[in-house]
């Protein structure tokens, strides 16, 4: 989602984000995609979550608990609107205020204290995004705290909080998606696997693939041929 303000910068949000903007101020819109799901909330009552002021704010709903059930709750009622009857459909609506104001109460007390994400929360989700796109060749760091909505730095404490390093994480999540598909028996070469699983060279692949299995990736396949 794109947003242009009257004479300001156009900011980029990629997908799974909270963006919330005051609707009262000039801002026009432009979707990648062309269906949306949003929730328009009484104007006074967001404020009172905020703390009595409503600030442009793009966050990652995967760091945040109640972010994902908002998300998860807006997705439900979009595929099962037309199943329900109108006492069913208000019940529901209901369900997804009360959790809408509580995430915004929740961000409000967030940017009041100025907390940094939880960094168990923040490693999940870079994990998640690292799984999704382990493929991508320049997938660093920098990437990784811009997609899940952090600082590098950041993104450093939580992976060191949880033990982990984070190319450390990107580099055992490319050899496990290449050894399943060197077991899979795709047909595609060592190498073409390589490529798709996000290493530049087969032979870098390979080394690292037999100091963290034991046995070269041509060795390994022979056991599922």
């Amino acid at each position: 989602m794109g947003s242009r303000a009257p004479g300001g910068e156009q900011p980029i949000r990629p997908t799974g984000r909270l963006v919330a903007y005051d609707a009262t101020k000039a801002m026009r819109y432009h979707w990648s995609v062309g269906k949306e799901i949003y929730v328009v909330l009484p104007r006074a009552k967001a404020l009172e979550a905020f703390g009595g002021e409503l600030p442009g704010l793009v966050l990652p709903l995967d760091t945040i608990p109640l972010g994902v059930m908002v998300r998860d709750h807006m997705a439900a009622l979009d595929l099962q609107a037309e199943h329900l009857d109108r006492k069913e459909m208000a019940i529901a609506l209901d369900a997804l205020l009360t959790l809408a104001l509580l995430l915004l109460q929740r961000i409000g007390r967030g940017l009041s204290d100025r907390d940094e994400p939880d960094p168990n929360a923040l490693f999940l989700a870079a994990k998640r995004y690292i799984h999704a796109n382990y493929n991508v060749f320049d997938l660093s760091p920098e990437a990784i705290a811009r997609a899940v909505g952090c600082s590098r730095a950041t993104l450093y404490r939580a992976f060191t909080h949880n033990d982990a390093t984070i190319m450390d994480t990107v580099r055992d999540v490319r050899l496990a998606m290449s050894r399943r598909l060197i077991e899979a028996g795709t047909g595609r070469s060592i190498s073409v696997i390589a490529y798709d699983c996000g290493f530049k060279d087969a032979s870098s692949f390979g080394k690292l693939f037999r100091r963290r299995f034991g046995v070269s990736p041509s060795v390994w396949r022979e056991q599922f041929s």
